[in-house]
């Protein structure tokens, strides 16, 4: 699934999504025998954003519900008399709100009266640590996506959830599209980042990482002194 829409739409910039994950989908499809269908909504994340004249952030997450969620939800109802099963790999470490979710559940595109869709939605992993589900990819042989070499979680590569160190690393790998947020943030008045209910720019944002960085190389000076 695609939050940048269609990669062959040129008036779309690709700000979001990861360059490695089609290929590594692709990886996946040929290691699981598996057939490889990627799906996208009308608009972008970024027309979301500039539509709505804001991010998204933790208590209004729209670019979870409009381009993932919803997003399935339309691919799956044009399908009738079938059974489905959706995988999904949230875990309860991640989070306190994900730890509440059940593992087992309908999901919303079931219609078993008028359609005949049985539509169950699965989290396999969902009380596994981040080690056990490792350990369990290399038991298979299976490579994990690129983007763990630089971040914690296999988000947008601009995920409202990044830490100050992840955002710094991913600003560097990809400039162009850094100082393009940066800019998308004076357009819209809004930023990214907060902090106590108070705007916090991304520039600033890494700028913490970059503070607490000295103030520990300070201390161990201190310290060896």
């Amino acid at each position: 699934m695609r939050v940048d829409g269609d990669p062959e739409d040129t008036t779309k910039r690709q700000l979001f999504d990861w360059p490695q994950t089609d290929g590594y989908l692709q990886y996946l499809s040929e290691k699981l025998d598996l057939p490889l269908i990627i799906i996208w909504g009308d608009l972008s994340l970024e027309e979301r954003i500039r539509d709505r004249k804001m991010f998204p952030d933790s208590s209004c997450r729209f670019c979870t519900s409009y381009m993932k969620r919803d997003v399935y939800a339309k691919w799956v109802r044009q399908f009738d008399n079938c059974k489905i099963l959706l995988l999904t790999g949230e875990r309860s470490e991640e989070s306190k709100e994900r730890s509440k979710k059940p593992v087992f559940m309908l999901h919303s595109a079931h219609a078993t009266n008028k359609k005949n869709r049985t539509v169950h939605w699965l989290k396999p992993i969902k009380d596994m640590l981040k080690h056990q589900v490792r350990q369990l990819a290399a038991d298979y042989g299976i490579e994990l996506h690129p983007c763990y070499e630089w971040v914690s979680r296999c988000s947008c590569k601009f995920c409202i959830f990044n830490t100050a160190s992840e955002m710094q690393r991913t600003s560097r790998l990809f400039p162009e599209d850094w100082e393009y947020l940066k800019q998308m943030e004076v357009d819209l008045g809004h930023t990214l980042k907060s902090r106590n209910g108070g705007s916090l720019s991304l520039s600033d944002f890494i700028q913490e990482d970059q503070l607490s960085l000295n103030s520990i190389m300070w201390s161990a000076e201190l310290a060896y002194i």
